[in-house]
């Protein structure tokens, strides 16, 4: 749990997402872009347990191809944000079906990451003991730990920052910097993948 909590308390890629999406969208959008990450990192649990993100490690093929979608899909959904108007930006005028696609589009960029496949085939084997029975199922539970602990730290900050977002929602410079905001931090984390290496 120390290592668990610590980790999901440094800043990353999916602590900025949440927080440009909380501060773009409002509280309920930071909440469901939250979950889908959560989401994301459940089925990277799947996979290890299933050993199939071993793939990732050893296939620079594997790695890049995974890698090099999750960077456009993140530019693209940067690039996106710049194209719509700045209206665009108010929380009242999100749908239920708006906060569906932006729970998927979470779910997709935690996915799409191969850095993610990687940790969890070299995090939390560390903390598996063959003498205390099933490995998979070890694996299992610390992964659920480890995805609880994170979806919470992700909460947290998306509340904070949705309520400040939208103490300013009515200020026009406020909805111009959330605008550019979010779309930069969108394609900054797509060019970072781009550019990680798989070791």
């Amino acid at each position: 749990m120390v290592a668990t909590v610590s980790l999901n308390l440094t800043p990353g890629p999916d602590m900025l997402y949440v927080i440009s999406r909380a501060l773009g969208k409002g509280n309920k959008a930071g909440l469901v872009s939250s979950l889908g990450i959560g989401a994301g990192t459940m089925v990277h649990l799947l996979l290890a347990v299933l050993g199939i993100s071993a793939l990732l490690k050893v296939s620079i093929v594997a790695f890049t191809i995974l890698k090099i979608a999750g960077a456009g899909y993140l530019i693209y959904l940067g690039i996106q944000g710049f194209r719509k108007s700045d209206n665009s930006l108010f929380v009242k005028q999100e749908t239920d079906e708006n906060y569906s696609r932006m729970f998927w589009q979470a779910a997709m960029t935690n996915i799409l990451n191969p850095k993610v496949a990687i940790f969890f085939i070299t995090f939390l084997p560390q903390f598996v003991n063959p003498e205390n029975g099933n490995v998979s199922l070890q694996i299992t539970t610390l992964g659920l730990i480890f995805n609880l602990s994170g979806i919470t730290v992700l909460i947290v900050l998306s509340m904070f920052s949705g309520t400040f977002s939208e103490k300013l929602k009515n200020n026009s410079l406020w909805q111009k910097i959330q605008k550019w905001f979010t779309s930069s931090i969108l394609i900054l984390l797509g060019i970072r993948l781009a550019f990680q290496s798989q070791d």
